[in-house]
C-alpha cells in the first residue's frame, strides 16, 4: 500500500481535526459526546483516505462513478445538515436572549 499525495494530505488533515477535536474536549468546550462523534468522523474519514478502494461497494450500490463524487455530496450534506444544526441552535438562543431580555427589562420597570 503506497499512499498518494492527495492521502497523506488527507490523512494529516485528520489527524489535525483530532487533534483540534481533543483541545476542544480538553478545555471543556466539547461534552465528552461532542469529543467521540467528531472523532469517530475524523477517524472515519482517515480510513476512507487511506483505503479508497473500499468504497467500491458504496460507489456500486448508489451508481457513483468515482470515489471524488462521493465524498463531494457527502460534503455537501454534511455542510447542509451542519448550517440547518447552526441555525436551530442560533435561533434557540435568540429565543433565550429575548426571554431574558423580557424578564430584565419587567424587573426593571417594576422597580421604578
Amino acid at each position: 500500500m503506497v499512499l498518494i499525495g492527495i492521502q497523506i494530505v488527507g490523512l494529516i488533515f485528520g489527524l489535525v481535526m483530532i487533534y483540534f477535536s481533543f483541545i476542544n474536549f480538553k478545555r471543556k468546550e466539547f461534552s465528552p459526546r461532542d469529543f467521540i462523534i467528531w472523532g469517530t468522523i475524523w477517524v472515519i474519514f482517515m480510513i476512507a483516505i487511506i483505503f479508497p478502494q473500499k468504497l467500491n461497494i458504496f460507489l456500486e450500490t448508489l451508481k457513483i462513478t468515482s470515489a471524488l463524487w462521493l465524498f463531494t455530496i457527502l460534503g455537501f450534506l454534511f455542510l447542509f445538515a451542519m448550517v440547518f444544526y447552526l441555525h436551530a441552535i442560533s435561533r434557540r438562543n435568540q429565543r433565550k436572549i429575548e426571554s431574558l431580555v423580557k424578564k430584565i427589562a419587567l424587573e426593571e420597570a417594576k422597580k421604578d
